[in-house]
């Protein structure tokens, strides 16, 4: 949740987070294991009724970005 961002916003710090998780490593033992994460972001939007409307807009929009490879961000379409 980024209270006040715009979707534009929002996706620039998923980015931000995907990038330095992307970055990182975990170790077990001698073995290093790379981790990447997809983000779905959604935009609350004037037509939102229920906080549920906008997290069922960015849970589609990680699915998508999980169908689509992975390591990514996808910004679910708005209604507007």
């Amino acid at each position: 949740m980024l209270p006040g961002a715009r979707g534009e916003q929002a996706q620039l710090v998923a980015e931000r987070v995907r990038a330095a998780v992307g970055d990182s490593e975990l170790a077990h033992g001698a073995v290093k294991i790379k981790i990447s994460i997809s983000i779905g972001v959604a935009e609350w939007n004037a037509e939102d009724d229920e906080p549920s409307q906008v997290i069922v807009r960015a849970d589609a929009a990680l699915y998508e970005a999980k169908r689509g490879g992975r390591d990514r961000v996808v910004v679910a379409l708005t209604t507007r």
